[in-house]
């Protein structure tokens, strides 16, 4: 049971960084957008990816949280 909390851990604290730097990033290019509005059609397409991309690195984190679950469980 301790390797599992271990594994789990690990990766929510790995999904908790991914998030929180997005979550940053997004910041600045707000920060951005709001003082230049040249910029504004490039980060509206960037914001879409990195969204797109926190979603997919999230779902795959569960996924793979899931795998150890199921692996430590042996379901």
């Amino acid at each position: 049971m301790r390797v599992l909390l271990g594994r789990l851990t690990k990766k929510i604290s790995h999904l908790v960084w991914t998030l929180f730097s997005t979550g940053a990033l997004l910041f600045v290019l707000g920060l951005l957008v709001y003082f230049s509005e040249a910029v504004l059609r490039f980060l509206a397409g960037f914001f879409v990816l990195a969204l797109g991309f926190m979603f997919l690195f999230g779902a795959y984190r569960l996924w793979t949280i899931k795998k150890d679950i199921e692996k430590f469980f042996h379901f």
